[in-house]
């Protein structure tokens, strides 16, 4: 039996819902690749700080981070497409989606292929932490303590993550005073901790991440417009599963890391139930969906609709049938199903429907409202 020492790298990487197997040397020079499954313990922000780590990086011709996030749709290739050409450029980048549709999976995919990997990736929550706690859990906290009592300093999020990668989940959901010190941390690499008089020097890559309308914010006067600017160097949109071509793609890949060396498909009438369902938990559901599912189908093949939790199976089977695509929603189907034909090659998909690349870009940023 092999034994491991766990670092947060590996930790992250196995947690991850759509994780790839790791390689591994043993002292004889045998190598292979191992998964691995767990009931990871739920960490607070405040528990531990980071640990750099080497990175995981698979050999041979396992794709892996970006790579592997390549699923044959569309516009998921269109964001990794622009975020590859951005990776150590010190661009800030913000991902924009609703809730699970995997923008910390993303960020990490971006931090792993990046030059700061050996580096830690912290990962903030905003909306999750108390507002009042926020200001120390970010820029640390030096209190000098009562007289006669030890002195107490924890360092900041921020500073966990010098060298390495910040990730701020739901930053729409910072209070304005913090805004200002985070903007000023942006601008000069440097930021002051409560209690103290001395500046901390800082580099690190800023990736943000909000499902709240930041526009919206910033007219009401709860969102600064120049925070705004400054962490959306880059700011890409993830679509929502139920736009995406790539659910059954998706789904035999979260199976295949479920069930390493195990056949395990779902069955014709739970594929209807997948493609009828408006899956409102997007990704992060899908793979809680099928972990569950997985368990309960035990060494059979195929998932039913008997492996499906209830609460599930009774929504998918109420969902609203599928209304008559408009035109525009049609012609943007096909432009979609030419795109995962050719690999998400453009210029192949252009030169088969006979149109620019220039149209097919404006045609795939189109959003088609439903009709009233």
């Amino acid at each position: 039996m092999l034994r491991f020492n766990w670092s947060s790298a590996l930790v992250d990487h196995f947690r991850s819902p759509l994780q790839v197997p790791i390689p591994l040397h043993v002292p004889g020079g045998a190598r292979f690749h191992a998964n691995a499954r767990a009931n990871w313990a739920e960490v607070s922000t405040r528990s531990g700080s980071a640990v750099p780590a080497e990175p995981v990086r698979p050999a041979g011709t396992a794709p892996s981070g970006l790579q592997f996030l390549r699923t044959g749709d569309p516009q998921i290739e269109a964001v990794l497409q622009k975020l590859m050409r951005v990776l150590d450029r010190d661009i800030p980048v913000l991902l924009l989606g609703e809730s699970g549709t995997g923008k910390e999976l993303l960020a990490r995919a971006m931090h792993h292929d990046s030059n700061r990997a050996r580096q830690p990736f912290v990962a903030v929550d905003c909306a999750a932490i108390d507002p009042s706690q926020l200001d120390a859990e970010l820029f640390g906290d030096a209190d000098p303590g009562l007289a006669g009592t030890r002195h107490k300093s924890a360092p900041g999020r921020i500073v966990q993550a010098n060298g390495g990668t910040l990730f701020l989940d739901e930053v729409g959901a910072l209070p304005l005073a913090l805004q200002a010190r985070l903007l000023h941390v942006l601008q000069h690499r440097s930021l002051t901790p409560s209690g103290s008089r001395s500046p901390v020097s800082v580099d690190i890559a800023v990736i943000g991440s909000t499902r709240r309308d930041l526009r919206g914010l910033i007219e009401q006067g709860r969102f600064r417009e120049d925070l705004c600017q400054r962490l959306s160097g880059l700011a890409v949109r993830l679509p929502p599963l139920r736009e995406r071509t790539d659910l059954a793609a998706l789904t035999q890949r979260i199976l295949e890391l479920e069930c390493p060396g195990r056949t395990l498909e779902p069955s014709p009438a739970v594929t209807g139930l997948f493609r009828a369902c408006a899956w409102p938990g997007n990704v992060r559901q899908l793979a809680t969906v099928l972990r569950t599912a997985a368990v309960l189908a035990g060494g059979e093949t195929q998932i039913t609709e008997a492996h499906l939790s209830d609460n599930f199976a009774e929504a998918a089977q109420h969902a609203v049938p599928a209304r008559e695509p408009t035109l525009e929603e049609a012609e943007l189907d096909i432009v979609r199903q030419m795109l995962a034909s050719t690999g998400g090659n453009i210029s192949e998909a252009a030169k088969r429907l006979g149109v620019s690349r220039n149209t097919l870009y404006r045609k795939l940023r189109r959003r088609p409202h439903a009709p009233a």
